[in-house]
């Protein structure tokens, strides 16, 4: 009667620590998955805002690029309208020359 007690008190230490072997393996795969996935996002995070860094660079450079585009024109136009200004003064000195002559 003892031997079968003794038997069946040994299975179920047996089964207790089978269970607690696989609770940890369980436990420990959990683990690791959440880390692994873990890892992931912050790739991902990390791979998004590189992306983003990068659009607001070739934004920047864009707008940079459309204001020397800009500014270059408003030279351009106000250089011809110098250009024009000194011509017609020109003209007016001359007409005035002409005129201060014929009196």
């Amino acid at each position: 009667m003892i031997i079968v007690v003794a038997m069946i008190v040994i299975i179920v230490m047996i089964i207790l620590i089978i269970t607690k072997i696989i609770i940890l393996v369980v436990v420990v795969v959990v683990i690791i998955i959440i880390i692994i996935i873990i890892i992931i996002i912050m790739l991902l995070i990390v791979i998004v805002i590189v992306i983003l860094i990068l659009i607001v660079k070739a934004i920047i450079i864009i707008i940079i690029i459309i204001i020397v585009i800009v500014v270059v024109i408003i030279v351009v136009i106000l250089m011809n309208n110098n250009n024009v200004n000194a011509n017609n003064n020109n003209n007016n000195d001359n007409n005035n020359n002409n005129n201060n002559s014929l009196l």
